[in-house]
């Protein structure tokens, strides 16, 4: 080894040249930091190495013969280290980390863990594949994008493939309206064809009373809504017990008659799933009601298929007689 005549600025001490094989700045005792093909290299002494040679990744020692053990492999630096002792960077006091140049934070907070913080709410997190020419995950508030989900191969899988594009999937609830419910005779939205999904969470008091509540779904925007005998099954689980009917013009939601008392009414979330898809509607409803016999509060679970492998756009929720007396609802779709 030979030393080469530089000296530091700071302290006037020599700057080793460890190898003329890999002439560079001596880090540690056997670890350095050489120019190789243009490009800045760490390498570490391995005295026990006989590695064949390739003068980038296995280089032999200035005058060694090849035979002789001992060679300079490249190091891989794969964390930040301490330029004096070669040990990891330690952030030890809470929320502090590492800023970028445009304010994006990634620090570490008690309690709270890693956290990564945009300089915009606007920008979303991505992770990139190994090429950083694609994003595999996007992650936004009210939004989340994952590319090559695994795609369910038959309709019997756990999740079915009809929900699954293979390619993204996207699952972000948006209102579409909120509205107060008066004197009137059935709540029909339509414009619907841009969901595949709807929840619906409603309260609703009739004008008559000791009635029942009916879904039916259209398929031209809501100038008319499907009625055919057997265009609808479903099945309900209410005060009257398990009451099915797998033949039927509209969904029934409660089987029981609603109470139109002041205190009285109909309440819950429905789903509609498959809603604007070429393929049966599914709808789930979990709710409560007042009796109109006694006024009990009193639990329904309800579910049902629209059976027409059409896509729908509109809805309408109704009494079996009588009006819509008062009630609110909050309609949110998934696409």
């Amino acid at each position: 080894m030979a030393n080469l005549n530089i000296k530091t600025a700071l302290t006037g001490g020599s700057i080793n040249c460890v190898d003329r094989n890999v002439a560079g700045m001596k880090v540690g005792g056997s670890v350095c930091w050489a120019f190789v093909s243009g490009v800045m290299m760490c390498y570490k002494f391995d005295s026990s190495s006989t590695a064949t040679a390739d003068g980038v990744n296995v280089i032999i020692p200035f005058g060694q013969s090849a035979g002789t053990a001992g060679r300079w492999i490249h190091f891989p630096t794969k964390y930040l280290k301490n330029a004096e002792s070669e040990t990891d960077i330690t952030i030890s006091a809470s929320g502090k980390g590492i800023v970028f140049s445009d304010g994006t934070k990634i620090v570490f907070t008690s309690g709270a863990g890693l956290k990564i913080i945009p300089n915009n709410d606007n920008y979303p997190l991505l992770i990139r594949n190994s090429d950083d020419d694609a994003t595999v995950a996007k992650f936004k508030e009210g939004e989340v994008e994952i590319k090559g989900l695994v795609a369910p191969t038959a309709d019997s899988d756990p999740a079915r493939k009809s929900d699954v594009d293979g390619n993204a999937a996207k699952i972000s609830w948006v209102k579409v309206t909120a509205s107060l419910l008066g004197n009137q005779g059935s709540f029909d939205l339509n414009g619907l064809s841009g969901y595949r999904k709807l929840r619906l969470t409603f309260f609703m008091l009739p004008q008559t009373d000791n009635v029942k509540l009916y879904l039916r779904t259209s398929t031209d925007n809501g100038i008319s809504f499907d009625a055919g005998g057997s265009d609808y099954s479903w099945r309900v689980y209410d005060s009257s017990g398990a009451t099915t009917d797998y033949l039927d013009s509209e969904i029934t939601l409660c089987e029981s008659g609603v109470g139109n008392g002041e205190a009285e009414g109909i309440w819950g979330q429905i789903l509609l799933q498959q809603f604007n898809q070429d393929e049966y509607m599914r709808m789930i409803f979990n709710g409560g009601y007042c009796r109109a016999s006694d006024g009990d509060d009193l639990p329904i679970i309800a579910s049902g298929r629209r059976k027409e492998s059409s896509g729908r756009d509109a809805f309408s929720l109704f009494f079996a007689t009588g009006n819509i007396a008062s009630g609110h609802i909050l309609v949110e779709g998934a696409s």
